[in-house]
């Protein structure tokens, strides 16, 4: 492979703040960066990030920190993979964090909850009336601990609220909170 062609040569000319070893770099790298950070992200369900965002973020921290001098050991082919793939992993768990963290309160949370179980008109008066008794006995399957929770957090109630009211950690309600997302899904 010649020079002009090599992965070691690119990466020598990224350190130096050349554009066009980015762009060669990106059209060598994205398609694989995407597709496995698709793969990690697909499997965990995430709904607002996508392989694409992931691979996007992870090359862009890579030009940044290779202009940056923050990757000494960054000189051959292997050690770019195996960073890209360190990067890229990490942003798609922590897009997986943050969708996990992520709740509805209130009537969003009701109709989140119902709606997918049973893709009711909530406009409906009958159909609103029936979604709320599927509610209630969502709620009443859970252990008393996680039903006081789950009250709370469909009136509105902010995770510190919450915490104060049951004195608790803020932890530990987000916790409760994710067991009630499960016992629910």
């Amino acid at each position: 492979m010649s020079r002009q062609h090599s992965i070691t040569a690119w990466l020598a000319a990224l350190k130096s703040g050349d554009e066009s070893a980015a762009e060669r770099l990106w059209e060598r790298c994205f398609q694989q960066i995407r597709d496995r950070a698709q793969q990690r992200l697909g499997a965990a369900g995430v709904r607002d990030v996508d392989g694409e965002d992931i691979a996007q973020s992870a090359l862009h921290a890579l030009y940044a920190g290779a202009r940056d001098g923050r990757f000494p050991k960054l000189d051959r082919r292997e050690d770019l993979w195996r960073l890209l793939f360190t990067i890229a992993a990490r942003k798609s768990s922590n897009a997986v964090r943050r969708d996990a963290r992520r709740s509805e309160v209130g009537e969003s949370a009701l109709h989140g909850a119902l709606a997918a179980e049973q893709q009711l008109d909530l406009e409906d008066p009958r159909a609103f009336e029936t979604s709320m008794l599927a509610c209630e006995e969502l709620i009443q399957k859970l252990e008393s601990k996680l039903r006081d929770i789950a009250y709370l957090k469909l009136q509105g109630f902010t995770n510190e609220e919450i915490a104060a009211r049951q004195e608790r950690s803020v932890k530990t309600i987000e916790r409760y909170l994710q067991m009630i997302r499960s016992a629910w899904s």
